[in-house]
């Protein structure tokens, strides 16, 4: 199920006109389909608080854009990669595609940081806490409030953990359909800023908020399967042919993998980065 809507917005939630302008100067005439299949209500932002799935705010609906002739237009992201879907389906794989998310939860509102230009920002925890016993319940009641509103609205969270620096988190989907995936990516980074925000506090997902914080990343698990049997066991030829196509291609998925400059200033950090900044694979790769 469709509904045709006569404008999107974009990331800062304005409204942008269903006529775009391609990078040749000629007008193009859009239209943009919202999927009601990927509704995500989220319990308790403005709406009922309850656990029962009641009225929340929706938080995203998938949006399919269309050409004047009724096609789907192809670098759309959301349309790129279910492409990409579709292509490994027609080769008999069924992909399989999961996130994790790090974070860090500060003590300041998101107006007090603002107000401080974002300079004085204060990690919830007292000290790093990675593996910590305690230190999930520091900020249980923020990231508890996370697991249960995302569950609420169809999200499969699987779990969390305090993270390897003071207030850094991360939180883990169960895996499934890429783009089913990507959505809850997206619906979850929305929904956790509106719950900190009505919690008292702040979170950002930046690579590396500041030069002494160790960096936030986000891990994209994958796999192919075929029959219900996941194609990469045992170390398979077709592991090894995915694995050697990332790494022959890395630079180009560069970026996705480091979108932004904040990605690498991570790269480069003083201290151990955790973050693969070399053409290099391994078990646990550290590099």
């Amino acid at each position: 199920d469709c509904a045709q809507v006569g404008a999107i917005t974009d990331s800062a939630g304005m409204a942008v006109p269903v006529t775009s302008r391609t990078t040749t100067g000629l007008g193009l005439q859009l239209r943009a389909l919202l999927d009601l299949g990927v509704r995500r209500f989220m319990v308790g932002l403005g709406g009922s608080s309850t656990n029962d799935g009641g009225a929340g705010l929706l938080v995203a609906l998938g949006l399919r854009l269309l050409d004047p002739d009724g096609r789907d237009v192809e670098p759309s992201p959301r349309r790129v990669l279910a492409r990409q879907v579709e292509r490994a389906r027609a080769l008999g794989f069924e992909p399989v595609f999961a996130s994790e998310l790090e974070f860090y939860v500060c003590r300041e509102t998101y107006d007090e940081a603002f107000r401080s230009h974002y300079e004085t920002l204060t990690g919830t925890a007292r000290y790093v806490t990675d593996a910590h016993l305690l230190a999930p319940g520091f900020d249980e009641e923020l990231i508890g409030r996370l697991r249960r509103q995302l569950r609420g609205a169809g999200i499969p969270v699987e779990t969390s953990k305090a993270e390897a620096w003071a207030g850094q988190h991360e939180l883990t989907f169960h895996h499934g359909d890429p783009v089913a995936m990507a959505d809850h990516h997206v619906v979850f980074k929305h929904g956790a800023k509106e719950i900190a925000e009505q919690s008292g506090c702040s979170l950002t997902f930046m690579a590396k908020p500041f030069p002494e914080w160790l960096g936030s990343s986000c891990h994209v698990h994958s796999s192919l399967w075929q029959g219900g049997v996941n194609a990469f066991e045992g170390e398979s030829e077709l592991f090894r042919h995915y694995l050697a196509g990332q790494l022959a291609c890395l630079r180009e998925l560069a970026v996705f993998v480091a979108p932004s400059v904040n990605s690498y200033k991570r790269f480069v950090a003083k201290q151990a980065t955790w973050a693969g900044n070399s053409l290099t694979w391994a078990y646990d790769n550290r590099t």
